[in-house]
């Protein structure tokens, strides 16, 4: 794909991956938002699929 950085969430579990050396890898910490924590980024995420709007 060629994307710096793919953030991926199927419901349950969320990961950053970046590409290094042609592969994406698992990382920790994204590198758009190197001082997000990425709990706070899944919590946001299972959050907002549970609101009734």
């Amino acid at each position: 794909m060629g994307v710096p950085e793919i953030w991926r969430y199927d419901g349950k579990v969320f990961t950053i991956n970046i590409l290094e050396d042609g592969k994406y890898i698992v990382v920790d910490e994204s590198l758009a938002f190197p001082n997000l924590p990425l709990t706070e980024i899944s919590n946001f995420l299972e959050n907002a699929g549970s609101k009734k709007y």
